[in-house]
């Protein structure tokens, strides 16, 4: 069937526990951007009834929902589109006309064109979507279900500020544990790296900091004896859910302690406690609070944790995973990935040859030597943190991550005052 020439974008929203209106926004395949549901009009259609079929096909939801029409097109450019072609020489710009529609309670199907669906407020979805259509849409379709028309709503473009200088640092599970034996600290190293983030705040007292800890020997050991991150369902998987559960946040009071007694003003933020993920992917967070005690001055801390998921029933989400929801709101400057290596391998495990630099066309000649994790890791070893990496630096702008050695002494707080040490993941070459 023909393709006509303009275009939809449908959103979906429901009433969170809160109260808040929550958006549906979806991962692109093929270029990894979020925005809401979207399509061309075919033969013979009207764009509700284009709307109706897209949201059908990408999404499994009836057609016969109300959908609302919003007063929001956005002008597109035929170059945009593979069939423009077919609409002659004279086009050059096509509608878009964009929808509201209530969600009911459920799992929304994810199309082959989507790889995950988020469910988020204005304030949460706004700096994910790329295409400024898909912005007005959503704060017009916001500003109507709150009633307030459109001087009392929300602003245009009024999400929460990024922190200007934020920095997210990581201390892995190898580095703060021996991930070789079970639920084995290193406290020496711990309290040490706890010095080291203390005198980077001396040295510059508005630094601003998530930090986040892996779970090293204590969670990752129970979660692969139970398999927990691939999905939770039996009476005997529950129970080991409980079990990775009390060694993550064993760690965790450990490292809380030991940030307390260096003089750190830190919370700890627990996963399990605030987040629910979809088929092992985060799907709602509210990070208000977490944001507030970044405002205030105070140091919040997430880790490694379970989840409850409405897909596996449960999960774990690590904290590169948490970094990468937090990322595309909180909008970092850096994010510090502090393990036992100086950094990427070009050649793991022969460990020759370290790679100054990643970028993501550079991702093909170093990804046969990127190696996994010495010891147990259920949530992927270093290919995998190389690729979230990668995926960040492409979303956000100006973003670049370090992956290097906390247990070189010095290492963590030359890399918080802004040193560049270990293998740097960029989108363009510094």
């Amino acid at each position: 069937m023909a393709r006509q020439p303009y275009q939809v974008l449908v959103y979906l929203y429901r009433l969170s526990e809160s109260g808040a209106h929550v958006y549906a926004i979806f991962r692109r395949a093929d270029d990894g951007n979020w925005q809401a549901v979207a399509g061309g009009g075919e033969d013979g259609e009207t764009p509700l009834e284009s709307a109706r079929r897209e949201t059908l096909e990408e999404t499994g939801l009836s057609p016969e929902m109300p959908f609302l029409q919003l007063q929001t097109i956005e002008p597109i450019p035929v170059t945009e589109f593979k069939d423009s072609p077919l609409w002659g020489e004279d086009l050059y710009v096509i509608p878009q006309y964009c929808f509201g529609v209530p969600a009911p309670a459920g799992e929304v199907r994810l199309s082959h064109e989507h790889t995950q669906v988020r469910w988020l407020t204005f304030a949460e979805a706004w700096p994910r979507l790329k295409y400024e259509g898909n912005r007005t849409a959503l704060w017009e379709l916001e500003c109507r279900l709150r009633g307030e028309g459109p001087r009392r709503g929300p602003k245009p473009g009024q999400s929460p500020a990024p922190i200007p200088g934020l920095l997210f640092i990581k201390l892995g599970g190898s580095l703060i544990t021996d991930k070789a034996q079970p639920h084995t600290p290193r406290p020496e190293a711990l309290r040490r790296l706890a010095d080291e983030i203390t005198a980077a705040f001396e040295a510059q007292p508005g630094l601003r900091l998530v930090l986040g800890h892996g779970s090293g020997s204590f969670g990752h050991v129970a979660g692969a004896k139970h398999g927990t991150r691939q999905g939770v369902r039996t009476d005997a998987q529950w129970r080991g859910f409980a079990e990775v559960w009390q060694e993550a946040r064993a760690l965790n009071q450990m490292v809380m302690e030991t940030l307390a007694a260096a003089g750190l003003p830190a919370m700890a933020f627990p996963p399990s406690a605030a987040v629910t993920a979809r088929d092992g992917q985060i799907a709602a967070w509210d990070i208000a609070p977490l944001r507030a005690a970044l405002e205030r001055g105070l140091l919040p801390v997430v880790y490694g944790d379970v989840a409850f998921d409405t897909i596996r029933g449960g999960t774990i989400l690590s904290t590169e995973d948490l970094f990468d929801h937090l990322a595309h709101i909180l909008c970092p400057r850096r994010i510090l990935l502090a393990g036992l290596e100086p950094g990427v391998w070009a050649d793991y495990p022969a460990c020759t040859r370290l790679v100054e630099q990643i970028t993501p066309d550079r991702l093909g000649q170093i990804a046969a030597g990127l190696g996994g994790s010495h010891a147990a890791d259920v949530t992927g070893g270093m290919e995998s943190k190389v690729r979230q990496a990668l995926g960040l630096v492409q979303a956000i702008p100006g973003l670049e991550v370090l992956i290097f050695s906390g247990d070189q002494p010095g290492n963590v707080q030359r890399a918080l005052l802004g040193e560049r040490i270990g293998t740097l993941v960029a989108l363009r070459p510094a």
